[in-house]
């Protein structure tokens, strides 16, 4: 039987939505759990957040320094890519902020206490208060002139 132009486009839409969900970042889950936790490369200048009094711990000595913490997943293609554009940052603006890294999977009630979304998730904190947030994968330039605005 010969299908309908409307069921053959529609069958289309259908097949590339579904193929461009299961490649976006979703929460894991539906995949059967989590991936290992990523350890920095050696020579890394992001840190690891190791718990949520970690977390506290660096937003009140964030007094006079920018402090920028990004909520990732391992399972996240977006975060992956952001990671050497933070690792410039982190190198260009040594002096000026301290760059930490936070696994939404292993830290779920920070993330979601935090206000976190969506992967990837940047957060700027000075003089222990959030300054400024980018929610997804900006173009480097943002990054850049975000810690520029923000940094002491």
């Amino acid at each position: 039987m010969i299908r309908s132009w409307r069921s053959l486009l529609l069958t289309g839409w259908l097949t590339l939505a579904v193929s461009f969900f299961a490649t976006s970042c979703d929460d894991g889950a539906s995949r059967g759990g989590r991936a290992e936790a990523s350890r920095p490369a050696q020579g890394s200048k992001l840190a690891q957040v190791s718990d949520y009094d970690h977390f506290r711990s660096i937003v009140q000595a964030s007094k006079g320094r920018l402090v920028l913490f990004e909520f990732y997943a391992d399972w996240c293609g977006p975060c992956r890519l952001l990671e050497p554009i933070l690792e410039d940052l982190a190198r260009e603006f040594d002096e000026r902020i301290s760059v930490y890294k936070v696994d939404i999977d292993a830290h779920r009630d920070l993330a979601r206490d935090v206000g976190v979304r969506g992967v990837p998730y940047v957060l700027l904190v000075r003089d222990g208060k959030s300054v400024h947030s980018l929610m997804g994968l900006h173009p480097k330039n943002e990054y850049r002139g975000a810690v520029e605005e923000f940094s002491p």
